[in-house]
This record gives C-alpha cells, structure tokens and sequence, in this order.
C-alpha cells in the first residue's frame, strides 16, 4: 500500500484498490483493538476520503472510534439501524450540572449552573473557566467574547515571562524547546514549557513536541496580532524562513496565508510540489491552490503545479 500511494494517480481512481489493499492487510485485525481518528471533519469535503473510509469499513473486520463535528457520508442510517455503528452525539458529551460542579469545585452553585446552560455543558469551555483565577462567571449569553474572558483570566494570572512565552509560542502549529529556542530566541525554554505542561495548558502531540488547545491558541495569537503587531509579524516571519528551510511545508503555507501574502504562498506551492505528489497529497495542493486564487498566475512554479 505504501508503494501504492507513491504512484500519482487521481485520488477517486485509487480509492478502492487502496482499500482493498489495507484490507486485507488488516484481515487478521485483533477483536480488541481499535483504530482512532481525531478529527474526521478535517478531510471530510474530500469525497475520495469518504468513499475510502466506507470501503474499508465494508471489507475489513476493524473497530473504528472516530471524533467529528459533522456526520460523515458512511455514517448511514443502514449502519446504525442494523448495529454497525453507534454514534455518542454532543449532548450526549456535555456535561450534567453534577460534573461541570466537580470540575469547578470552588465556584458559586449558581454561577456553575449558569454556564452549564450557556455553555450548553461544553467541556473545553468549563475546563478553561475551572483554570480561571476568579470565581465570578460572567453570566452574559455565551459568545466569542466570554470564550475571551476566560482565556484572559487564565492568561493574566500567569507571571510575566510565562504570559510572554505563551504570547510566542502560540505562532507556531506546535512548540519544542529546540525550536523556542533556536527560531523564537528564548532562553531556558524547556522550563516554560514544563510549567505549563504541569497546569495542564499544553499537551504532548509527539515526542519533545507540544500544542495548546486549539481555542487557547487563537486567543494568544490574536491577542499577540492585535497589542503587538509587530513582533507577531516578525516572529511570523521567523518560523516562516525555519519551516521552508526544514521543509514543514503545511507550517509554512499556514504561515503565509495567515500574513495575507498569496505571492508568498503560492511560491511556497511551487517548492513544496515535488514531496506533495510524491507523498500522494494531490487535494492537499488542490485545496492551496484555490486559496491562492490568481495569484498562481505568478508563479510558474506553482502553475506547474
């Protein structure tokens, strides 16, 4: 299958020799195993994607546990109706006032209830407010702007170098030492990141590697972007020469489209075509291309693309 996905082929031609390929690969698949995707709704526009994923859930004997904010096209009525699938949905998720009030131990009872209903009992949103320095919830309709309050009081209890170091490191996808310490220019990283770590305000996504939570990561970028645009230019364009040079191409793309420079990011196309379709990513250049619109045009090497 790997040999397989080296052949630039169209992606709809290649989906059902390729399942069939995992499949029976897979065909002595263990009964208590399981195969977790984070994030379906991320590729779920792909329909080459969708149609795999049906084939191989019909030939192969794989239990799948799949998190999505949208239905996938396999998640059919047929499947649930006959057992083959079983689908936990957001209510189901959200939290009862009973846990929210654990997880807020220390809260007022009435200000907990309160943005349980508000929030609708979205965990990452009551986690965030457990890590607060104040006890107060505002009580206003929940909107991007209590999201905000939020991060800012976790952000402002934090001592001024951790805040600055949060501030820097929510530019890049994800952070390590060597890189906040070689491209952001801070000294004793590993330090910073442990602390947050220990707070629980970054996770590992790989080995010596980390992210904040997606939310917490917008706040601190935007905050960055909209009190300090200068430096967030400039560390922008720091990580952005680092990922071409390392080749991290999807980092760079996000980069540039970030800054708004479509000359930019359709030269980054240009140099990132080659391991693209050698990798098979034909939609991901697809996909880029339409972002960069017109500005192709200027670019031969992304044309070529």
């Amino acid at each position: 299958m790997r040999q397989r996905l080296h052949v630039a082929e169209a992606p709809e031609k290649a989906v059902r020799p390729l399942a069939e390929l995992l499949a029976e690969d897979l065909a002595d698949w263990p009964e208590d195993a399981w195969l977790v995707i984070d994030d379906y709704h991320l590729v779920i526009d792909s329909a080459p994607v969708e149609e795999f994923m049906d084939w191989l859930l019909t030939l192969a004997p794989v239990r799948v546990l799949v998190t999505t904010r949208r239905r996938p096209a396999w998640a059919s009525a047929r499947r649930v109706l006959s057992g083959e699938l079983f689908e936990i949905s957001k209510e189901q998720l959200a939290m009862t006032n009973e846990e929210a009030a654990r997880v807020l131990d220390g809260k007022p009872g009435d200000a907990v209830r309160t943005l349980v209903t508000q929030a609708q009992g979205w965990p990452a949103l009551i986690g965030l407010a457990a890590l607060s320095v104040t006890a107060e919830i505002p009580t206003e309709r929940l909107s991007d702007g209590l999201f905000r309050y939020f991060a800012e009081e976790v952000f402002r209890r934090e001592p001024p170098e951790l805040q600055r170091f949060m501030l820097t490191a929510s530019i890049p996808q994800a952070i390590s030492a060597g890189l906040a310490h070689e491209v952001l220019e801070i000294g004793d990283p590993q330090t910073l990141i442990d602390e947050l770590l220990d707070e629980g305000l970054l996770q590992n996504s790989r080995p010596d590697e980390y992210v904040f939570h997606p939310l917490l990561r917008d706040f601190l970028r935007r905050k960055l972007e909209q009190e300090e645009p200068d430096t967030a230019r400039t560390l922008g364009e720091r990580l952005l020469d680092h990922a071409r040079a390392t080749a991290l191409w999807d980092e760079a793309f996000g980069l540039a489209m970030r800054s708004a420079d479509l000359d930019l990011a359709a030269e980054i196309i240009g140099d990132a075509a080659d391991s693209l379709l050698a990798a098979g990513r034909v939609e991901t250049i697809e996909k880029w291309l339409a972002d960069c619109g017109r500005a192709i045009i200027r670019r031969p090497t992304a044309m070529l693309a």
